[in-house]
């Protein structure tokens, strides 16, 4: 599955919509609306997360990293990749998904930052006991896990392409 980026912000929200996106926290208490992602720049999704109610919102788990670092210096959160980010800055230009992928619901997921409903993606994003969590602290195990998965969804890209298999949609 791929996304472009339609926003690198989430200015165009409300005060009280960021805060419903924020779980009742602002950019006034150290979250920020920019993101440092790139405009009109492709991102592969790696994991989908869709929160309970009241919010419903997707995130996608890309790499900013594929277009950019963040600014140099910078040791805040938001620039550690891979990451998640909310549907409201993208669009869906593929919407193929990996035939590799595992699905949980909000009772087969053992660990979770917030109230996630549905788990989608690779197998240890889904499976694996604390992969969840190391991936979104920037543990090195968990980051090389990511990029394998990553590699191996590329490389199969490549195969479907060269050998014409085209999945419906």
């Amino acid at each position: 599955m791929k996304i472009i980026c339609k926003r690198a912000s989430l200015e165009h929200l409300s005060p009280s919509q960021i805060r419903e996106l924020y779980n009742g926290v602002t950019k006034h208490q150290n979250y920020t609306t920019d993101f440092c992602i790139k405009l009109d720049k492709p991102y592969r999704v790696m994991g989908i997360q869709q929160w309970n109610e009241p919010y419903l919102d997707l995130s996608y788990l890309i790499d900013k990293s594929e277009h950019d670092f963040g600014p140099p210096g910078m040791e805040n959160y938001i620039y550690i990749s891979p990451r998640w980010f909310s549907e409201h800055l993208f669009t869906i230009s593929d919407p193929t998904i990996p035939a590799s992928w595992f699905i949980k619901r909000n009772k087969e997921i053992k660990e979770c930052i917030g109230p996630i409903d549905l788990l989608l993606g690779y197998d240890e994003l889904c499976n694996k006991e604390g992969h969840f969590y190391n991936l979104f602290d920037g543990d090195p195990e968990a980051r090389e896990i990511f990029y394998q998965r990553r590699k191996e969804q590329e490389k199969q890209e490549e195969i479907e392409k060269e050998t014409c298999i085209c999945r419906p949609i």
